[in-house]
């Protein structure tokens, strides 16, 4: 395999990082879900968790 074909392979199995906007725009669905009562606060804590750094 050439070395342009391996990086292609490569970059078809390393994720790209979310942009910091989809990770404001998760927390704050998940804060309002929260708020209006279908999370619990473990719940929120959980999932708060599950949403990627940026």
């Amino acid at each position: 395999m050439d070395q342009g074909a391996a990086q292609a392979a490569q970059a078809q199995h390393t994720p790209a990082a979310p942009p910091a906007q989809d990770r404001a725009s998760q927390l704050t669905a998940l804060a309002e879900l929260k708020a209006q009562g279908p999370l619990t606060d473990e719940e929120f804590a959980g999932e708060n968790a599950r949403v990627p750094n940026a």
